[in-house]
C-alpha cells in the first residue's frame, strides 16, 4: 500500500506533563489523559539540560531528526542529555510519544457506512478496534516528515486505510456474495475475524483486534430489526482524547 500523504500543521500540540526541574535535570512523562499519540517535544527548549524520561509499560518514545527516526526508547527510565557534546542528543531533534495501551476505535453508521462493491453495491455498518503493534512502522507510515502531529488527522488517515482495506479483504474472503441475500451475507460477516485485515494493516504498524460488521437488508431498517451499531456518522475515538 502506498504511504499516505501527510501535511504539516503550524500550530504545535502540547500534551505532555512537565515537572519542576532540579538543577539541570528535567523530569518528563506522558499525560495519561491525552491518548495514544503525544508530542512532538522540541528538544531545543532543553539545550544544555538533561531530560529524565520515564516510560511505563506499553509506552515508547521516538526520537526524530527531520523525517528520520534516530532513536527508539521503550519502557523504563532514560536520561537524555540535550546538546552538541559526545553522547548528547542534538537540540534540533524532537520526541514523539506513543501509548500502545490506548487502542483506536472506529465505527461506520447508516449515514456514513463502509462501502463495498460486491457486484450489487453494499453499505455496511459496524465497528473496529485497532492497536499500534509496530511503533517504527507506524511512524514511517503516518508521522515521518510532520513537524507538528495532529492526532485527529492521523485518526482520519487510519479510518481511510480501513475503508480502503476492508472492501478488498471482504471480496477476498466472501467473493461476490450479493447484498440482497441478507441472511447468507450476515452469517458470513459474523464468521469473519479481524485477521482479514492483517495483510494491509501489518506493514503500517497496526493490527485489528476486534471487527464487527453488519449488513442491513432491504426489509431490515436500522433500529427496527437486527443488531445496530452506533447511529453517529463516522463516530471515532481519535488518537488524542478530547
Amino acid at each position: 500500500m502506498p504511504r499516505p500523504t501527510l501535511i504539516d500543521f503550524e500550530t504545535p500540540v502540547t500534551t505532555l506533563t512537565l515537572s519542576a526541574a532540579q538543577d539541570d535535570v528535567v523530569a518528563w512523562s506522558l499525560d495519561p489523559h491525552q491518548g495514544a499519540l503525544q508530542g512532538p517535544l522540541d528538544l531545543g527548549f532543553f539545550r544544555g539540560r538533561t531530560i529524565q524520561l520515564d516510560l511505563r509499560a506499553d509506552q515508547v518514545a521516538l526520537v526524530t531528526e527531520g523525517s528520520r527516526l534516530s532513536r527508539f526508547l521503550s519502557a523504563g527510565r532514560h536520561l537524555l542529555p540535550v546538546g552538541t557534546g559526545p553522547g548528547s542528543i542534538a537540540p534540533d531533534q524532537h520526541v514523539i510519544f506513543l501509548d500502545q495501551s490506548e487502542n483506536l476505535q472506529f465505527a461506520w453508521s447508516r449515514s456514513d457506512p463502509l462501502l463495498w462493491d460486491n457486484g450489487a453495491g453494499c453499505s455496511l455498518m459496524g465497528n473496529a478496534e485497532v492497536a499500534i503493534a509496530d511503533p517504527r512502522a507506524f511512524f514511517t507510515t503516518f508521522l515521518a516528515g510532520n513537524k507538528c502531529i495532529d492526532p485527529a488527522f492521523v485518526g482520519r488517515l487510519v479510518d481511510q486505510l480501513l475503508r480502503a482495506s476492508l472492501p478488498r479483504a471482504l471480496t477476498c474472503a466472501l467473493g461476490g456474495l450479493a447484498s440482497s441475500d441478507f441472511a447468507a451475507l450476515q452469517n458470513r460477516l459474523v464468521d469473519l475475524g479481524p485477521q482479514i485485515l492483517e495483510q494491509d494493516l501489518g506493514p503500517c504498524g497496526l493490527t485489528c483486534i476486534r471487527l464487527s460488521l453488519y449488513a442491513p437488508g432491504n426489509s431490515h431498517s436500522v433500529g427496527e430489526e437486527g443488531p445496530s451499531p452506533t447511529e453517529t456518522a463516522g463516530q471515532r475515538e481519535d488518537l488524542r482524547h478530547n
